[in-house]
């Protein structure tokens, strides 16, 4: 079995470092990424913000996509792609879901599904078939030699021919006669992503019904979240630059706007204010003003002082941002996820004896790793794992910063007859 693991790609994004969004047209760079990735290999893994509607329409995505995915399968890149959707493809997933669990089953009158937060992928190397070495945890794969496993996706009409796409979310366990290695996007290592759950564990865990979470409980929880700030952020007009502006001086430190914006909310809750119940009795102490006033603005420093908490923590943003795996609460994060996971390696695996992942691909930073920092190699601490050391690897990204300038990416190999994953820096 031969692999290469890639990520962020971004496509449609004006800054993809692989399709021109205006042209629609491959770049100088692509034969850089076909090169690195190799060609006949039996799957092309691809670890999240593969497709990117957080700041592209889905015309200008899809289409960028299209030039992409056909030039790749015409190079004989790979025999199937498994696509694992981060946080700016989430949609990725939640069609696919959509597709699988009510589209395909209303047509033929059978009942729907419940929608799936978490359908792994296993990438089985010791089984001896080529067809048992991917599953697809409770999914029904397709007839042998109809193209891909699990295709038969909306996603495959990007291409011509049989059959490209597996699509899991958000975990792929990669099995080797060496160990374990989970492969997943990353972005529930940052606190803005896992912010619903960790709000809901505070204020409705005994109502939750949740023990030790799952990964399909921790993606659940998040899910309204990931939804609003990614895809419906991309999608939402007039209101995309605004909140595109936002996000970006938040991440530069700069809460400018978020003070401008937090300022007019005040006013508008301040207008809206209705003491009428009081007037006539407590009129000569202002209670109006001044119980609006103390309270808005508590409101609005305890939201300040929150966004302020997350950039200084996190230096900001994950992107570009080589000390983020090395702040404590991502490591916290990185663990509780990796808990999470072994949760759910225990539920599925059955007599496959998958062991605990020895290591972690993952994307979301765009800074190809592994790190160094002050001479020590990423790994986690044992006490957010529960007792295992982990190595971190990333894959980086393929995009250009802002001066237009491509920052580097890491593509991940894998053959049997090594039975090791190798990187491959590309600048």
């Amino acid at each position: 079995m031969k692999i290469a693991i890639v990520s962020d790609l971004h496509l449609g994004d004006s800054q993809c470092a692989l399709v021109d969004k205006d042209t629609r047209k491959l770049t100088n760079l692509y034969d850089k990424f076909r090169d690195a990735v190799g060609t006949e290999n039996d799957f092309l893994v691809m670890a999240g913000d593969i497709l990117d509607f957080s700041v592209s329409k889905y015309k200008d995505t899809y289409e960028c996509a299209r030039t992409f995915f056909k030039q790749i399968k015409a190079d004989g890149v790979a025999n199937e792609v498994i696509y694992l959707p981060g946080n700016h493809d989430s949609n990725v997933w939640h069609t696919v879901e959509h597709q699988t669990n009510i589209i395909n089953r209303m047509a033929p009158g059978k009942s729907v599904q419940d929608f799936r937060h978490s359908v792994p992928a296993i990438l089985d190397d010791r089984m001896k078939d080529p067809w048992d070495k991917l599953t697809l945890h409770g999914v029904w794969p397709q007839e042998k030699g109809s193209g891909a496993k699990y295709g038969g996706l909306y996603l495959d009409q990007l291409v011509d021919g049989k059959p490209f796409f597996n699509v899991a979310h958000p975990n792929l366990y990669l099995v080797t006669n060496k160990g374990c290695t989970l492969v997943t996007h990353g972005h529930y290592f940052q606190q803005y992503w896992t912010l619903t759950s960790w709000l809901a564990l505070k204020v409705a865990r005994q109502d939750l019904n949740v023990g030790a979470l799952d990964v399909s409980e921790l993606v659940g929880i998040n899910f309204p979240l990931v939804q609003l700030a990614c895809t419906g952020v991309g999608q939402s007009g007039p209101l995309s630059k605004v909140v595109d502006a936002v996000q970006k001086d938040v991440k530069k430190g700069d809460l400018k706007l978020v003070r401008k914006y937090l300022g007019n909310l005040k006013k508008v809750a301040d207008d809206y204010w209705d003491f009428e119940k009081f007037k006539g009795r407590f009129e000569f102490l202002n209670v109006k003003e001044k119980l609006s006033d103390k309270l808005l603005d508590f409101i609005e420093g305890v939201i300040t002082e929150k966004v302020e908490k997350i950039a200084e923590e996190e230096n900001c943003d994950a992107r570009y941002n080589s000390t983020f795996c090395y702040e404590e609460g991502v490591q916290g994060r990185m663990g509780e996820f990796y808990r999470a996971s072994l949760v759910e390696l225990d539920s599925i695996q059955g007599d496959a004896g998958i062991p605990a992942p020895e290591r972690i691909i993952f994307g979301h930073t765009h800074i190809p790793g592994p790190w160094k920092n002050d001479e020590k190699e990423p790994i986690l601490p044992l006490e957010h794992t529960g007792g295992k050391v982990v190595g971190l690897l990333n894959c980086g990204g393929w995009l250009r910063d802002d001066k237009g300038v491509f920052t580097g990416a890491n593509v991940f190999s894998y053959d049997s007859a090594s039975q090791d994953i190798l990187p491959k820096m590309v600048e």
